[in-house]
C-alpha cells in the first residue's frame, strides 16, 4: 500500500500505527491534514472515524458557515 505524502509523513503514520493502532494512525492524520489546511470535511471525517463527535461535528460547522479549516 502506497501512502500519499512525503517519506516523513509516511515514517509517522506508520509509527503512530505501531503505537497506537488504527486510532493513532487516525489521530497522525488529523495531525498531519490540520498542519497543511485541510479541508474541514476531510478533518471531521476523521475524527468520526475516531468516535469524537464534537471534533467532526465542529468541521462540519465550520465547513458550512464558510470556513474551509
Amino acid at each position: 500500500m502506497r501512502f500519499p505524502g512525503s517519506p516523513a509523513q509516511v515514517a509517522e503514520l506508520k509509527k503512530a500505527f505501531h503505537q497506537g493502532g488504527a486510532k493513532g494512525f487516525l489521530r497522525m492524520m488529523v495531525s498531519q491534514k490540520a498542519n497543511e489546511g485541510a479541508d474541514a470535511i476531510e478533518v471531521a471525517a476523521l475524527y468520526s472515524f475516531l468516535g469524537e463527535t464534537d471534533q467532526a461535528l465542529l468541521g462540519w460547522e465550520r465547513r458550512i458557515s464558510g470556513d474551509p479549516r
